[in-house]
């Protein structure tokens, strides 16, 4: 899975950053676009510990804390079972993906810290939330050099 970030100079995107994958992907793109930047620095706590996090249109699903029944209905999505040391991401536009977890977060991580780089750019952001993006990615570091 790879990945381009870049500063966005369009308005439409919230966080002031523009992700590029390949199309597989855009579940993931549209999922992590859907996700309030203030509400950023708990998504990121939240998926550092593996757990599911899910709003409007997004979910991000991790195995272990999934039932059996949720795992059976991702064959479904697609056309195999999901790997343990996998992520199910559904946005609703957009349909699902499968993707590995160490990576998700390694996205997770760069996309955060060119948000704490871009955002302030554009329009400005308070220092509340920038402290609790930073305690977040340490978080998110620390799980990262665990596996």
């Amino acid at each position: 899975m790879k990945w381009v970030l870049r500063k966005s100079n369009g308005t439409d995107n919230p966080h002031a950053v523009e992700l590029k994958m390949k199309p597989e992907f855009d579940p993931l793109v549209a999922a992590i676009y859907t996700i309030d930047h203030e509400l950023f620095p708990e998504f990121i706590t939240v998926i550092s510990q593996s757990e599911n996090w899910g709003f409007s249109d997004a979910n991000f699903r991790f195995f272990d804390v999934m039932d059996p029944e949720e795992r059976a209905a991702v064959r479904g999505f697609e056309g195999r079972a999901m790997r343990p040391s996998e992520i199910f991401i559904s946005e609703a536009q957009s349909g699902t993906v499968l993707v590995e977890q160490v990576e998700f977060h390694q996205l997770v991580q760069e996309y955060a810290q060119a948000m704490l780089l871009y955002m302030p750019q554009r329009n400005g952001v308070d220092y509340p939330w920038t402290i609790e993006m930073l305690k977040a990615l340490a978080i998110l570091r620390t799980r990262l050099e665990g596996q």
